[in-house]
């Protein structure tokens, strides 16, 4: 099968074309510099795209978690899926699978969610058939959420924004990417698919379970969300600053879905290996 992946150098990119690799697809990348791996290539930006080729499928993984002056949510997300969607329905008209987020929907109170609802919509509006995936939180080697939470674990006092009682399910990137490989095989449809892990967990029993991994204490306080939005409102702008509004708000929210892929490898499973 020829699949193009999008993004593919990033986290789950990079995890994804390892696994495809091992299924013997054939594996493009979409990427503005040509990547240190020997797979195949395409120079490209999604903001200005010309694929000028067929694929069986395409894998999108292109997102981004911060705005910049230069790239928005709406740019690289809404944007940027449309002109891939345009470009996909002049070569071949390929499987799309989409990797959106957990928490997309209608009037959504994140422009991060609202970006994904709208890509989402260029993809059902497309008429190619499509795989949606809502992941919650992605984790596993090389990422870049627990890692921050290992930084701030050396910390004497470890922050929790509010009360730190939203849910997560995190989700390990082989289970994810795993789900992704099956779907590839099985007959195109249109379905819309969460992607969370076996375990809900507060944000607080996340760095408890990887202060026992790493055999250290932790003490936390709590910030009061109108201090810490005050402070966020008025640093953000600094890119040295680790949170936006926009992150808050995802923050403040459940972040739980259904267990659609079958994921089966839980946040302290992955910790004891």
């Amino acid at each position: 099968m020829k699949i193009l992946i999008t993004g593919g150098t990033g986290f789950i990119g990079t995890h994804l074309t390892r696994r495809l690799e091992q299924d013997h697809h054939q594996i493009s990348l979409l990427t503005r510099n040509q990547p240190k791996s020997s797979n195949n290539w395409i120079k490209g930006n999604i903001q200005d795209l010309e694929l000028n080729q067929d694929f069986d499928a395409i894998v999108h993984l292109v997102g981004i978690i911060r705005e910049t002056p230069r790239q928005t949510f709406m740019d690289v997300h809404a944007k940027g899926t449309a002109n891939l969607i345009r470009e996909a329905k002049e070569n071949g008209n390929p499987h799309i699978i989409y990797i959106s987020a957990l928490g997309t929907r209608p009037n959504a109170k994140s422009r991060y969610h609202q970006s994904k609802y709208q890509a989402e919509e260029y993809i059902r509006q497309s008429d190619l058939p499509y795989h949606i995936i809502r992941p919650s939180l992605v984790f596993g080697p090389n990422d870049g959420f627990l890692s921050m939470l290992q930084g701030q674990l050396k910390l004497p006092l470890v922050p929790i924004v509010g009360s730190g009682t939203s849910l997560m399910q995190p989700i390990h990137v082989q289970d994810l990417v795993d789900g992704i490989a099956k779907i590839l095989t099985a007959p195109p449809k249109k379905r819309l698919l969460d992607a969370a892990g076996p375990k809900r967990y507060t944000y607080k029993e996340i760095l408890e379970a990887l202060a026992k991994a790493e055999n250290k204490s932790l003490t936390t306080f709590h910030l009061p969300v109108p201090l810490m939005s005050g402070l966020t409102r008025a640093f953000q702008i600094f890119p040295q600053y680790p949170l936006t509004l926009d992150q808050l708000t995802m923050l403040l929210e459940d972040n739980i879905g259904e267990n659609d892929l079958e994921a089966s490898i839980t946040l302290e499973e992955y910790l004891s290996i």
